[in-house]
């Protein structure tokens, strides 16, 4: 018998009637924050500094849990009215200031909107043909501290990096080299050494002009670390 595969439309799951985080908790938050925060400034606390970081990673947490919900909210509505200046009227109404629509600039290494358990990074573009970018990123305990592991490098012909199924809270940090493609000629070694890209990973080759490494020189010449708290 030959087996067949029942499709059905699910149903759309019911939105709550109100925000997953309420006004109270949020104020809560903040004001616990800026507490720790007057103390830091008398004290100038290492521990007390690392709590407040972790509390405004919390803050930011939720915050984005509201504005998602305002945001489908939104989308609903726009949806239903046929108008998106529909959902940016809800949008007004609840007190927020829409962003104004301006070109965007990226930057040369910088954090893009992910989807839950992720993260999206994006790189500046080496603009050099066959250049690999190379990524590491590894759990850590705080902001500002390097992980103690990082997970294995990953490569990649583009200037994008996804990466999922992370711990929601969980920080990482992430750095980047971009490894030009090998020169064959001291003049033009020269010539992309001072002018590519401070992180560019620069190959050299021998009298063979076959790509050499030494040992025990580190190869790759990463950026700094940017870290985010996993939402």
């Amino acid at each position: 018998m030959t087996p067949f595969i029942l499709l059905a439309t699910p149903m759309p799951p019911l939105r709550p009637s109100a925000p997953p985080v309420s006004d109270g908790t949020l104020q809560a938050k903040a004001t616990s924050l800026l507490t720790d925060y007057g103390t830091w400034l008398k004290t100038k606390d290492p521990a007390l500094e690392k709590q407040i970081k972790r509390k405004r990673n919390d803050l930011i947490l939720q915050l984005d849990k509201d504005a998602d919900y305002l945001q489908g909210v939104a989308r609903d509505v726009a949806v239903a009215a046929g108008d998106v200046t529909a959902g940016e009227a809800v949008v007004i109404r609840i007190g927020f200031t829409l962003k104004k629509k301006s070109p965007s600039h990226p930057r040369d290494f910088e954090f893009l909107k992910a989807e839950k358990g992720s993260f999206h990074v994006r790189v500046k573009s080496a603009s050099k043909g066959r250049s690999t970018y190379v990524y590491e990123y590894g759990i850590t305990t705080d902001e500002d501290v390097m992980p103690a592991k990082w997970e294995k490098p990953v490569s990649l012909p583009v200037t994008e990096l996804i990466v999922s199924g992370l711990k929601a809270g969980t920080i990482i940090g992430v750095r980047y080299t971009v490894v030009l493609p090998p020169s064959h000629t001291k003049k033009t070694a020269a010539k992309m050494s001072a002018t590519t890209d401070k992180n560019a990973t620069i190959l050299t080759t021998n009298k063979a002009k076959k790509v050499t490494v030494t040992h025990g020189t580190e190869l790759y010449n990463f950026s700094e670390i940017l870290y985010i708290a996993i939402q």
